[in-house]
């Protein structure tokens, strides 16, 4: 039995034996089958891997071909390369949105020049006229005569092609006298900013409301009414035209600007009026508005002078106007209804005029020189007039120190005669002269 049993015992366990070396190899079979199944696909992935990179590394290399490319053809041109150059992984390409190098400034465009119209001045010209009347002249005034060699001078010397505008050239000796005669109203003494005025024509002719206006302009920049502002504070106001014109811009960047004469014109009446002697340029605004109160109707013009020194509108009906026809100037059809209105306040609202009002109007511009009065046969004394004044507002029924409305004022004969007599505040058209001398000269020519 017991054989049997270790009989059984051997063959069982020989069997077992057999199981587990069957299960062992088939463990190691599926152990090398796992294996090469990894290999293989490590194999596949490196050689897809290899690929991969190969394709890439091919990639790039022809991106950064490109990239010297496109040095290499910036430098055999000398160009500047303008856009970003971006290398990013296998991706070359110019950035548009990115300049390397600032765009470059246009060059600027030329200054505007001022082109010659007519027998009108040019701002040069006036600028120039101005400098050397300064010189000759500092005071202001210098003989008719005088003014007649300088302009003679520069006709027959022919001190420049620019000194005076192309018409004026041709004009003889007696013409030029002519033009003086009618420039000064046949004075021996000239007062040359007067004479400027008048060549700087064409410019707005203010009326008498605009000249209130921007006296009250002047006043309102001058608080301590010391009767003076400076170039910055006349620069930053509105005349009666205004401080730019809105001028069409040219599209073509290397034309120049059109130019603003009215503009450098404002500038140049700062120049001609103000005290060049100061440290620190002023204007005397009250001198500056009596020149503007010029009128081509001297009586006119002595109710708008009087009307400025005084501060309120005046009212006198205008003889026939004397318009300058042959200067059109802006807004002339405005300023001239404006000076035509009908008279509308009465006298006794009028806060009236006094005798220092007359004297500053009659003074105004006038040398202090004796021989001021032997060359103005007409002129009196500041005394005289002063006794004058007197016996007009005696003869009124006022006292000398009350205020005399001016519309019973100008009825006076005497005050008429002053204002007919008083050519001071005449604006004569220098140009209209002109013109006619020229076409007289071509008649007789012809």
């Amino acid at each position: 039995m017991r054989a049997k049993i270790r009989q059984e015992y051997a063959a069982a366990l020989d069997h077992e034996a057999r199981a587990v070396g069957l299960r062992l190899e088939l463990i190691r079979a599926q152990a090398l089958s796992v294996v090469q199944s990894l290999q293989w696909r490590a194999g596949q992935a490196y050689g897809e891997m290899e690929e991969l990179l190969g394709a890439r590394f091919l990639a790039e290399m022809s991106s950064i071909d490109q990239l010297a490319e496109v040095a290499r053809h910036h430098i055999e041109l000398a160009a500047k390369i303008q856009q970003e150059l971006v290398l990013g992984g296998t991706d070359f390409f110019l950035n548009g949105d990115v300049c390397v190098v600032p765009s470059p400034v246009p060059p600027p465009r030329p200054p505007s020049l001022e082109l010659r119209a007519g027998s009108s001045l040019t701002i040069v010209q006036l600028e120039a006229f101005y400098t050397q009347f300064c010189k000759i002249a500092p005071t202001g005034v210098l003989s008719s005569q005088k003014l007649a060699e300088i302009l003679q001078q520069h006709i027959s010397l022919n001190l420049g092609s620019d000194a005076l505008p192309d018409s004026w050239m041709h004009l003889s000796e007696a013409q030029i006298l002519e033009l003086v005669s009618a420039g000064t109203q046949g004075s021996e003494i000239v007062d040359w900013r007067h004479f400027l005025l008048g060549a700087a024509l064409p410019w707005p002719i203010p009326s008498q409301l605009q000249l209130l206006q921007v006296l009250a302009q002047f006043k309102s920049a001058d608080p301590g009414e010391m009767g003076f502002i400076t170039e910055e504070q006349y620069l930053q106001m509105d005349l009666w035209f205004p401080r730019t014109m809105n001028l069409p811009v040219p599209d073509d960047p290397s034309e120049p600007l059109p130019y603003d004469r009215l503009s450098n014109l404002r500038k140049f009446f700062f120049t001609l009026f103000s005290d060049g002697e100061c440290p620190t340029p002023r204007l005397d605004y009250m001198s500056m508005l009596l020149y503007f109160a010029s009128h081509p109707d001297s009586i006119q013009g002595f109710v708008r002078a009087l009307s400025i020194v005084t501060g309120q509108s005046l009212q006198h009906r205008p003889r026939s106007p004397l318009l300058l026809k042959s200067v059109p100037y802006i807004e002339e059809s405005a300023s001239a209804e404006t000076e035509g209105e009908p008279e509308t306040s009465r006298a006794d609202e009028e806060e009236g005029v006094s005798i220092p009002a007359l004297l500053k109007v009659i003074h105004h511009g006038r040398t202090r020189t004796a021989s001021y009065s032997r060359l103005h046969p007409n002129w009196k004394s500041r005394e005289e007039y002063e006794e004058d004044f007197r016996k007009i507002y005696r003869d009124l029924g006022f006292k000398v120190d009350e205020k005399v409305p001016f519309g019973i004022l100008c009825q006076h004969p005497m005050l008429q005669d002053l204002m007919d007599s008083t050519l001071q505040y005449q604006l004569t058209d220098i140009h209209g002269v002109l013109q006619t001398q020229l076409n007289e000269g071509k008649l007789t020519v012809s």
